[in-house]
């Protein structure tokens, strides 16, 4: 079983891309931990958690030292390559302390 934090993008100006990123996330997050891994999703947690903090707390800066941490504590990356993954920064962070780490990064195409 492997501990696994699924990354790709969500920023985007549409809201209607926003909601359909975080819904191809969360759906790929239920497919891995059906295939018997602990998966962290970040979009599906944050997604979920928007309505109730401030918009200050709408920042890669924010988000990003949430995620890190719990990205320190899986074996694995694994990047949903949604349209725009290769411009998100937090996706591009996401690989960068992946690799900082030693740890295996997996990309699903969609």
């Amino acid at each position: 079983m492997k501990r696994i934090y699924l990354a790709g993008p969500y920023t985007h100006d549409d809201e209607a891309i926003r909601n359909s990123r975080a819904e191809a996330l969360s759906a790929k997050a239920a497919e891995l931990m059906l295939e018997g891994h602990v998966v962290f999703s970040p979009i599906t947690h944050g997604h979920a958690l928007l309505p109730w903090l401030p918009f200050s707390c709408r920042t890669w800066e924010f988000w990003g030292a949430q995620d890190k941490v719990h990205l320190e504590a899986c074996d694995q990356l694994r990047v949903l390559c949604l349209p725009g993954w290769e411009h998100s920064r937090g996706v591009k962070d996401e690989i960068k302390w992946a690799r900082e780490s030693g740890k295996t990064i997996i990309f699903h195409q969609p």
